[in-house]
C-alpha cells in the first residue's frame, strides 16, 4: 500500500472517531438536559404520583446548569413568538412556568436552536393551540421565551384540563404529531410521550376540578326603597373594592388576584358616570372558591363585606333561592370550604395559585 493510500486511511479513521465522539457528546448532553427539565424543575406528570407531583410543585427549584441561549440578538427579521401560542412571548422576569401538575411537558433539544418559526401553532385547531405554552432553558434556568431569541432547549407544555373539560385522546395525538413535525423540521430530539397515561391523568384531574370548582353567590336585597348608586359606590370603595371595565366592583390582593366581586343584579352594569342616577333593588356578591387566593381567610373577607354592605344599605342577605342567609349559614359554608381547600392543598394546587388560575379558566 502506498504512502498516499495509508494517509487517506488515517484521515478516514480520524473522521469516524470524531463523528462517534460528537454523537456520544450529544447523547450525554441531551440526557442531562432531560433530567434537568423533569427532575429539578417539574413534577413528572406521567411518572410521579399525585403526592409527589404536589411536593415537586411546592418545592420547585431552578436548574443549575444546562444549554444556554444560542443567540440573544439574531436577525431582526426573525419571527416573533407573540400570538403563536397560548401564553405567547413573556417577559424574562415573568416567573410563571409550566407545571407537571397540570401540563403534559415535552422537552425539545435542538443543537442549532429553535426559533419562533418552529413553534407556529396556526395549523392547529383553536382548542389545541390555546392549551400550548413554552418555556426555554437560559443560563441554567427555565424562563419564558423572549422574542427574537433562539434556544437549544425548550419545554413545550400541553394543558390537560380547564373549565371547558379535559383534553381528548385525538387532541393529544394531534399535539404529539405537531411536536414530532417540529422536531423533524429543525433536527431536534423530542422526549417520548405516554399519551395513554396523559389521557388518564387528564380525566382524573378533571374529576378533581369538578369536585372543588364551586362559585358562591349571595345577594343583598332592598326592603321598601332601592339602594342608591352613590351609597353603593361609597361603601365598596371604602372597603377596598374598585370599579372595573366590565361594570363590577372587585376586591383584589396585592398581586392583583380577585378575592371577590360585587355586581348590580339588574340589567344595567355599574358605570362610574351613571352612579349618581342609579338605583337598584338587588346586588350580587360572588366568590370563586378555586381562584380566590388565601383560602378561608378570603372567604372571611367576603362574608364580612357582605354583612357590612347589607348593614350600610339597610338591606338583607339572601341566597339564590331568596332565603335569608345569617351567621349560621355562613358558618356552614365556611365548614364546607375548609374541606375543599384541604383537598386542593393535598393535590398541590392552592386556591388562587398559578396552576389554579390556569385550571379554573
Amino acid at each position: 500500500m502506498s504512502e498516499f493510500q495509508l494517509g487517506l486511511l488515517g484521515i478516514g479513521v480520524t473522521v469516524v472517531i470524531a463523528v462517534m465522539a460528537f454523537n456520544k457528546w450529544q447523547e450525554i448532553r441531551y440526557r442531562r438536559a432531560s433530567e434537568l427539565s423533569f427532575k429539578s424543575d417539574h413534577a413528572d406528570l406521567l411518572l410521579e404520583s399525585d403526592a409527589q407531583a404536589a411536593n415537586a410543585v411546592a418545592q420547585e427549584a431552578p436548574a443549575q446548569d444546562g444549554p444556554h441561549v444560542l443567540d440573544a440578538n439574531p436577525d431582526a427579521d426573525a419571527p416573533s413568538l407573540s400570538g403563536k401560542a397560548g401564553q405567547g412571548a413573556r417577559s424574562r422576569t415573568d416567573t410563571s412556568r409550566l407545571s407537571g401538575a397540570i401540563d403534559l411537558v415535552a422537552l425539545l433539544e435542538a443543537p442549532l436552536g429553535l426559533s419562533a418559526e418552529h413553534l407556529d401553532t396556526s395549523g392547529l385547531s383553536r382548542e389545541i393551540a390555546r392549551r400550548i405554552s413554552f418555556e426555554a432553558l437560559s443560563e441554567g434556568v427555565w424562563v419564558a421565551p423572549l422574542e427574537n431569541t433562539r434556544y437549544q432547549s425548550l419545554n413545550v407544555g400541553f394543558q390537560l384540563v380547564d373549565r371547558q373539560g379535559p383534553v381528548s385522546g385525538p387532541d393529544l395525538e394531534s399535539f404529539a404529531a405537531w411536536l414530532s413535525a417540529i422536531a423533524g423540521r429543525c433536527g431536534a430530539r423530542a422526549a417520548p410521550l405516554d399519551l395513554g397515561a396523559a389521557h388518564q391523568e387528564a380525566r382524573m384531574l378533571d374529576k378533581f376540578c369538578g369536585d372543588v370548582d364551586i362559585q358562591i353567590a349571595v345577594h343583598v336585597v332592598a326592603g321598601n326603597a332601592p339602594f342608591p348608586g352613590t351609597r353603593i359606590r361609597a361603601i365598596a370603595e371604602a372597603a377596598g373594592l374598585g370599579m372595573e371595565a366590565d361594570g363590577k366592583f372587585r376586591r383584589r390582593d396585592e398581586d392583583g388576584r380577585e378575592i371577590f366581586s360585587l355586581a348590580n343584579e339588574g340589567e344595567t352594569a355599574f358605570q362610574a358616570e351613571l352612579m349618581r342616577e342609579l338605583t337598584t333593588a338587588s346586588l350580587v356578591l360572588e366568590f370563586d372558591v378555586a381562584r380566590s387566593p388565601g383560602g378561608n381567610h378570603s372567604f372571611t373577607k367576603f362574608r364580612q363585606f357582605a354583612e357590612h354592605l347589607a348593614s350600610g344599605l339597610g338591606g338583607r342577605i339572601v341566597d339564590d333561592n331568596r332565603a335569608s342567609l345569617d351567621g349560621s349559614g355562613f358558618d356552614a359554608i365556611a365548614k364546607e370550604l375548609a374541606a375543599i381547600h384541604q383537598a386542593m392543598a393535598t393535590r398541590g394546587i392552592l386556591p388562587g395559585s398559578a396552576d389554579a388560575l390556569r385550571l379554573f379558566s
